[in-house]
C-alpha cells in the first residue's frame, strides 16, 4: 500500500498486504472514490475489500464514506 507524502510529492510504500496461495492477480478492479478494490485470482477467487477510513449515515438516508483525511 502506498500514501502521498504531500511534503516531498511522492507515494511512500507504509504497508505489504500478504494473502496466502494467492499466486497471481490476473483482474484488478476499483470503485472511482477509492473506496473499494476488487482482486481477481489465478485459482479463481474474487475478493472484495472496503478501503474506507470512516462511513458515517445521515438522518438514516445517506452515507459518507471517507477515504482520505481531507
Amino acid at each position: 500500500m502506498y500514501q502521498l507524502n504531500k511534503r516531498r510529492g511522492q507515494w511512500e510504500e507504509v504497508g505489504v498486504r500478504h494473502i496466502d496461495n494467492y499466486y497471481t492477480i490476473t483482474s484488478l478492479a476499483w470503485k472511482l472514490d477509492g473506496s473499494k478494490l476488487i482482486l481477481g485470482s489465478l485459482c479463481g477467487s474474487v475478493d472484495g475489500f472496503d478501503l474506507s477510513l470512516k462511513k458515517v449515515k445521515y438522518k438514516g438516508k445517506f452515507e459518507f464514506n471517507y477515504v482520505s483525511p481531507s
